[in-house]
């Protein structure tokens, strides 16, 4: 029962200390990921960008493949890793080898 009362009162002064603080928005939580991207890799923004180009006419290669009746599976894994993995990497090589596998099987 005691350890049950101090979980609790824990619980209730974390609840009160991060109710105290406030939240950040969505603008200044990208733009402080942004900032810190920038900080690791001068050139994010120009790479970010041709990442999400090569990101965009994989897709579109994809689903022409798949609307042949072509599930590509495994390609369509490959690619959805790569979709989760851009918004939030700076590992280019890491995220151009996820572009790159599916690519040459929609080829």
């Amino acid at each position: 029962m005691r350890l049950t009362r101090v979980h609790l009162a824990a619980t209730r002064l974390r609840a009160g200390i991060l109710a105290a603080v406030p939240a950040a928005s969505g603008v200044e939580t990208q733009r402080l990921i942004e900032r810190d991207f920038m900080a690791f890799d001068p050139a994010y923004k120009a790479r970010r960008v041709l990442a999400g180009e090569r990101l965009q006419a994989l897709a579109e290669r994809l689903a022409a493949v798949q609307a042949t009746g072509n599930a590509m599976a495994c390609s369509n894994q490959i690619f959805l890793e790569s979709k989760c993995l851009y918004p939030y990497t700076a590992d280019w090589p890491r995220l151009e080898a996820g572009l790159d596998r599916p690519g040459e099987a929609a080829r």
